[in-house]
């Protein structure tokens, strides 16, 4: 049985929707479709395919519409007519096209890159010419035939490289005949800029360059070189006058100095001997001792520091290796009392021994970060309930400080101590004792057992101030205590200042106008705007934990403490700490040597303003229709203001509450009650408790005034549930009971 052949699409039909099929004369089959009329060669299968273009009535036929007439014609009917043909006289065209060129440039001249090749190719056939297509390709470049359809086709190559192609080509016609391929070969030569002889010459240029470069760059350097050592002589002049000028500045320096000390030192003692004298009359007042010895004492530190002077100017070289000279109390002392506050909040046992009264010359950061480490590991490892003791004393030749406490020392820890085995970059207390003892030059002792005793004997040039004048020693707090001399509801003022003579001066003088708190360093200062109401803060500005105006600052910038007056008092004179000041927000800035009688004033300046803003705040809160509005209003921070509106608002809404408490207004206010109660301290004379009551009784008088309500339906509304205790309030308040105010108020109206 002979296979079974499938024709479809794939072979070459046009649709493999047969409408008829039709035997022809010529051994071939005709067959209708909706998109063609097709002729299969039975012997080949070759198929061709013919449409309206060859002269059918249209490309779609109808079902079963065809027939052979009996003279051998075929006739089909499609969806515009039919079609009657003799398939004898069709034929289809089945020779190769031809493919005619046309270049731009011939082949067979050289072509120099980077330029191209550009070709007309035409393929001439010229049954159903549109349908005819070209392929080409460019080896080695392309290794793939390119096709197009059509007759004509241009081919273009540009920014060839160099070297040899071959372009082919051939034509197909229409029906799918295709002719020879045509191969052309041509050759890109590269351009004259890249020939041999080119690069030669390239190279003998390059090499005539470097040398001229070589040559010129060598000329260079020597005249640079003679430049540089003209230069360097000139510097050398240069500094060997400046040396000269710094020796002769020196030396005036050390005869200004010594001339000073001999011109201070007659008016020192001018001072120290009357006072000593006076000491000794009999029915001396005790004030007039206190202020008298106090005078004695800043005249021997101004001896000591007179004495450190002379030292200096003696010593050519000067203090050296970071070294200065300092007041010995007024450095140890605000240290001491910081970490004292810290021992008294865990609870410790503290006791501290100071009796420093001279001038040292040392190295102060070093001493500094040892005296902290010291004290902050003593304290942070010391259990609740235990011991801390410090003992600090100073001799004509080194500085002992001395520290126990009730806490066993790991002895790997003591040995390592002892070594002085530091890391590279020491972070803990111990590896910074260590370090600093060593910058200091110092000894280290170390005694652990029960307790941990670890003293540093440090070498340094003392000046002691004499035994018979020792210097007040103060075992108590940082925070000095209220001054007894002040009213309860006296301002209180704040005093930063390290020195504790001029501390306890500044107390003493500021005593009769508010309640003094007295501070010696800006931690200290911090801790103490953090648990007490202040309205005032009086500030030295170079303090032992650092400058007063980045405090100053945030002081003036926290909505809490932003009422807060500050007074800046400095021996800084300069224009740049005056500016830094005016950019800290202070109210006033003075300067040391000051007048007592000008300090006063100027404190009482800012508490007036300061009343002023309490006054005003009451009068808000609490305004008398009858009273004139004030001409001026104070200046109030905005925050404050915007405070103040907001409790306004909250006491007219909470007249009739009877639950109406602090921390209702504060949600209100959009602040915490710590903040609340604080700033109604600081700006207003009266609680909280007593402002709404006060408002309530002001309501409570409006009604009965008004005579629409009761005596019970008033109480009510104003937030009382006891009409008896509404009652008392009231007559507190007006001076009579409410139903007498009532009567008064009717027979007013009715008058």
């Amino acid at each position: 049985m002979a296979p079974i052949r499938q024709i479809g699409r794939a072979n070459g039909l046009p649709n493999e929707t047969i409408y008829k099929m039709l035997p022809g004369s010529l051994g071939d089959l005709w067959l209708t479709t909706n998109n063609g009329l097709a002729r299969l060669d039975l012997a080949t299968d070759q198929i061709d395919v013919f449409r309206a273009s060859d002269g059918l009535q249209g490309a779609e036929f109808n079902f079963n519409a065809g027939t052979v007439l009996d003279d051998g014609s075929i006739a089909v009917g499609g969806i515009d007519g039919f079609s009657l043909f003799d398939p004898r006289e069709i034929y289809a065209e089945r020779s190769a096209p031809r493919v005619s060129a046309v270049w731009d440039q011939q082949p067979t001249t050289p072509i120099i890159a980077p330029f191209g090749i550009a070709i007309d190719l035409s393929v001439i056939q010229y049954d159903k010419p549109g349908d005819n297509a070209l392929r080409w390709r460019l080896l080695p470049d392309q290794t793939d035939w390119t096709t197009a359809s059509g007759v004509w086709h241009r081919i273009n190559y540009q920014l060839l490289k160099a070297g040899d192609y071959q372009l082919e080509y051939q034509g197909i016609s229409s029906a799918g005949v295709a002719s020879a391929p045509v191969a052309v070969a041509f050759q890109v030569m590269p351009p004259f800029t890249q020939r041999w002889w080119a690069w030669l010459c390239y190279a003998a240029i390059a090499a005539g360059g470097l040398v001229a470069v070589s040559r010129l760059r060598t000329r260079q350097v020597r005249a640079r070189n003679r430049s540089l050592e003209q230069i360097v002589a000139a510097k050398t002049a240069e500094l060997a006058q400046q040396n000269a000028k710094l020796a002769c500045v020196a030396r005036d320096r050390a005869a200004f100095y010594a001339r000073t000390v001999h011109e201070i030192r007659t008016p020192l003692s001018l001072i120290s001997a009357p006072l000593d004298h006076a000491l000794r009359l009999p029915d001396l007042p005790a004030e007039a001792r206190r202020l008298i010895n106090l005078v004695i004492r800043a005249a021997a530190r101004m001896t000591m520091l007179t004495q450190q002077m002379a030292d200096t100017a003696a010593a050519p070289e000067g203090l050296g290796g970071g070294r200065a000279t300092l007041d010995l109390a007024s450095f140890v002392q605000p240290i001491v009392d910081f970490y004292h506050e810290m021992a008294q909040e865990r609870g410790l046992i503290w006791s501290a021994t100071t009796p420093l009264s001279g001038a040292a010359t040392l190295d102060p950061s070093a001493c500094d970060a040892l005296l902290h480490n010291l004290l902050s590991n003593a304290v942070r490892h010391t259990p609740a309930g235990g011991t801390v003791a410090v003992q600090i004393t100073a001799q004509a030749q080194d500085l002992t400080i001395r520290v126990t406490n009730t806490a066993p020392l790991p002895q790997h820890l003591a040995d390592r101590l002892i070594a002085r085995s530091l890391e590279v970059e020491p972070s803990k207390g111990l590896d910074i004792i260590a370090q600093s003892v060593l910058q200091l030059q110092g000894e280290l002792s170390v005694n652990t057992g029960p307790q941990t005793t670890l003293q540093v004997v440090i070498p340094c040039d003392a000046t002691l101030a004499p035994q018979m004048l020792p210097l007040a020693q103060d075992d108590g707090p940082a925070v000095a205590p209220l001054s007894k001399a002040a009213q309860a509801d006296a301002p209180t003022i704040l005093i930063v200042e390290d020195d504790s003579d001029l501390r306890g001066f500044l107390a003493d003088l500021l005593a009769e106008v508010g309640q003094i708190r007295a501070v010696g360093s800006l931690a200290a200062a911090r801790r103490a705007l953090d648990r007490h109401p202040v309205q005032l803060v009086l500030c030295d500005v170079m303090l032992p934990d650092g400058r007063a105006f980045d405090f100053g600052k945030s002081l003036k910038s926290d909505k809490a403490t932003a009422h807060i007056g500050l007074i800046f008092l400095t021996a800084l004179q300069d224009t740049a700490a005056r500016r830094a000041a005016q950019d800290a927000w202070a109210d006033d800035y003075l300067t040391k040597p000051f007048d007592p009688q000008d300090v006063l004033r100027k404190v009482q300046l800012r508490l007036r303003a300061a009343e002023r803003v309490q006054n005003y705040v009451v009068d808000h809160l609490l305004p008398d229709p009858g009273a004139p509005a004030p001409a001026l209003q104070p200046d109030l921070a905005p925050f404050d203001r915007q405070l103040l509106d907001r409790l306004d608002v909250f006491f007219e809404g909470a007249l009739a509450n009877p639950d109406a408490r602090i921390e209702d207004a504060a949600t209100a206010c959009g602040v915490s009650t710590r903040v609340l109660q604080r700033k109604i301290d600081a700006l207003c004379p009266q609680p909280f408790n007593t402002l709404l009551s006060d408002r309530r009784m002001q309501h409570a008088g409006d009604l009965l005034q008004q005579g629409r309500q009761s005596v019970t339906d008033v109480a009510s509304a104003c937030g009382y549930r006891n009409l008896s205790s509404f009652s008392r309030r009231f007559k507190a308040f007006h001076g009579q009971s409410p139903r007498d105010y009532a009567a008064a108020q009717t027979s007013v109206r009715t008058g």
